[in-house]
């Protein structure tokens, strides 16, 4: 093995996003709700938990964490503030094991980690009952395409609005949805699936709730020529339906191996109060932030491994200059995110435009990759040309309302 052939067995850009999605929410989640009533416990549940770590160690020797890990070191640095409580579900035995391993460290420690073994649809009125009426963020990030819809909308969206938050953040797997839904034909005035299909088909079915989504994928992709946009108009009706079901709203932020390429995944939570979604997509910067860190990390390990020698000032240089074309990119970014919401906000238009319930139109094309801080610079800037009023400095933004001047 060559020095850098190691990275690419290690997590890829786009875990690096969905765990540092992950990382950011919780954190934020266990702050805000845990502030209205400290006696209450939070609860992280993983649905799909896995080992905890990763088997591949990275260059410096460690096994990268899994979503676990992930969650339990959140959970570490709240431990002197309030309780927090974690329940990982795991299908696989030799996994469960491996799990029990790496979190015996932190229950020594004093914190909460039960892991159930089974199936999410066998455990999760389990880990339900063991919850209670506490507030709970539930992931799930499952292979494929592979949990009810019933799970989602039967159990972990069916609280009253009298009762505390109970949150879903979802991997939604497009690229397995425009897969399989390439394998469906008309026939007989019926969309259904081609000869062998038949089993990858049906799983979507379970995921979505029916086989309405088929006509829906079929009709789309023969209108735009693209599994990819077909899927997505399909995940689109998805959203509304489990809106429409439970009255809850939901905001996605695509993750890609690459930027430019197609979203492999949607990374969707699902939330009542509109300051869940504001705090998503302001967690969605920092989580983005990372995954380009790491794109450019890639990059440069690609780049010194297309080297027949060393590089004439060694590869300390290099990863210096990358890192400084990094930090000048970053500034360019932000200048243009900043502008872009500019723009948004005088396109929208409106005499007083509230922040966390609208911050998807004041965003635009930027959720997922623009946060508080660009909002707030937007901000300061449309008062500075006179648009808006100033916005009040000791109000928190997701409290605020922008007023035109």
């Amino acid at each position: 093995m060559t020095r850098h052939e190691g990275f690419f067995q290690q997590r890829q850009p786009a875990a690096v996003l969905k765990h540092a999605l992950l990382r950011e929410y919780t954190k934020v989640f266990a702050s805000t709700v845990g502030s209205q009533d400290r006696a209450r416990p939070v609860w992280v549940i993983d649905g799909y938990a896995g080992a905890g770590a990763y088997e591949e160690p990275d260059p410096e020797g460690t096994h990268p964490d899994g979503s676990p890990l992930i969650v339990l070191k959140m959970a570490e640095g709240f431990q002197s503030k309030r309780v927090i409580k974690s329940i990982f579900i795991e299908s696989d035995a030799a996994a469960v094991e491996a799990l029990n391993q790496n979190v015996t460290a932190f229950r020594q420690r004093g914190l909460s980690a039960s892991i159930l073994h089974g199936t999410v649809e066998d455990q999760m009125p389990s880990a339900w009952a063991s919850v209670g009426n506490d507030p709970v963020v539930t992931f799930l990030d499952p292979f494929g395409v592979a949990m009810l819809r019933d799970t989602m909308t039967g159990l972990l969206l069916s609280r009253s609005r009298d009762l505390p938050p109970s949150e879903v953040l979802l991997n939604i797997n497009l690229e397995a949805v425009w897969r399989i839904g390439g394998n469906l034909q008309f026939v007989a005035g019926h969309v259904v699936p081609c000869p062998g299909q038949e089993g990858g088909v049906q799983r979507i079915d379970r995921f979505f709730g029916g086989t309405a989504w088929r006509q829906t994928f079929y009709d789309m992709r023969q209108e735009h020529g693209s599994a990819a946009r077909a899927a997505e108009y399909v995940i689109e009706n998805y959203r509304e339906q489990i809106r429409q079901d439970t009255g809850y709203d939901s905001m996605s932020i695509p993750v890609r191996r690459r930027p430019h390429h197609e979203p492999l995944f949607l990374l969707t939570l699902f939330f009542r109060h509109p300051v869940g979604g504001y705090k998503f997509a302001d967690a969605a910067c920092r989580a983005t932030r990372k995954w380009r860190e790491t794109y450019r990390s890639q990059e440069l390990v690609e780049f010194l491994g297309r080297q027949q020698q060393e590089s004439l000032f060694g590869d300390s240089f290099e990863a210096e200059t990358a890192a400084k074309d990094g930090e000048r990119q970053e500034k360019e970014l932000d200048a243009e995110w900043v502008q872009s919401i500019c723009d948004n906000v005088r396109r929208i238009n409106s005499s007083r435009l509230a922040v966390a319930p609208n911050v998807s139109l004041i965003l635009g094309t930027t959720l997922g990759l623009a946060g508080e801080r660009h909002i707030r610079s937007a901000w300061d800037k449309l008062a500075g040309e006179g648009y808006l009023r100033p916005r009040d400095t000791k109000k928190k933004m997701h409290y605020s309302s922008m007023e035109r001047a």
